[in-house]
């Protein structure tokens, strides 16, 4: 979570939870590379940007992953 405050340059997790609310393509490639950091499986914004990534599946798994998260 710290890595995606400082990547959205917000304070707390509410204003995390704010920002991310309004993703866009490249908030999406960021969020995606820290979650993959996170899991192990380290991308790169650059290599997750060149992928062929369908974003409607990611925006779910990502809001599946904070659901997730936040649920515990």
């Amino acid at each position: 979570m710290a890595e995606l405050e400082a990547a959205f340059d917000v304070g707390s997790i509410a204003e995390l939870g704010e920002r991310l609310a309004h993703l866009t393509a490249s908030d999406l490639i960021t969020v995606l590379a820290a979650l993959t950091a996170g899991g192990g499986e380290s991308s790169s914004t650059a290599e997750l940007a060149a992928a062929q990534i369908d974003t409607r599946e990611a925006a779910i798994a990502v809001a599946d992953a904070f659901k997730a998260a936040f649920d515990e």
